[in-house]
């Protein structure tokens, strides 16, 4: 549970670690200034040295948007990239554009059905839109998968709550304590 916690509080920080990553093995299609904004993730705005918060703001959202259509780019040119997809995904995610971001992780599956982290995102996309069913599909799927991740049972028991099925998540909270 706490490496759940950890994760969700740090998603946009390891997702935009993972950008630069992805732009530099597809430099020679997209054209983007990486910095300053991939710089400013994960520093406090005292430490960025700004007065105001907005300055700040805007940088980052430049950054993402950047990286936005960076990964469009990959995508043009090879619709299957599962990289570009899971990551344009977890972008528009962020952004509370979840049909969009559904529409990414299902693509990244297609490319990859075996990968436990696109299965848990897409789950919780699927949770936030409120359609609990396919988000329990996800975690279900995430746990054939992998049976040891205590993100995916917990996933899973917080969704069986918000439904209403307090045993089948006290269960699903059991066993991600377990592991």
């Amino acid at each position: 549970v706490e490496l759940h916690d950890a994760l969700a509080r740090n998603r946009p920080q390891i997702l935009l670690r993972i950008v630069p990553v992805v732009v530099a093995r597809h430099k020679h299609v997209v054209d983007v200034q990486e910095q300053p904004a991939i710089g400013l993730l994960g520093q406090s705005r005292e430490e960025l040295g700004f007065r105001e918060r907005g300055i700040a703001k805007r940088e980052v959202a430049a950054g993402v948007f950047q990286h936005q259509r960076a990964f469009e780019k990959v995508l043009h040119l090879d619709r299957r990239n599962f990289e570009a997809h899971c990551n344009l995904g977890s972008l528009l995610k962020q952004q509370g554009k979840l049909p969009e971001a559904i529409i990414h992780y299902r693509r990244a599956l297609e490319a990859d059905p075996k990968r436990l982290i696109v299965h848990i995102e897409l789950g919780g996309a699927y949770r936030q839109t409120g359609d609990f069913a396919a988000a329990i599909a996800c975690y279900r799927k995430a746990i054939e998968l992998e049976p040891k991740s205590a993100s995916a049972h917990f996933d899973l028991a917080e969704t069986l709550k918000v439904q209403g099925k307090l045993d089948d998540a006290l269960v699903s909270y059991e066993q991600a304590l377990a592991l």
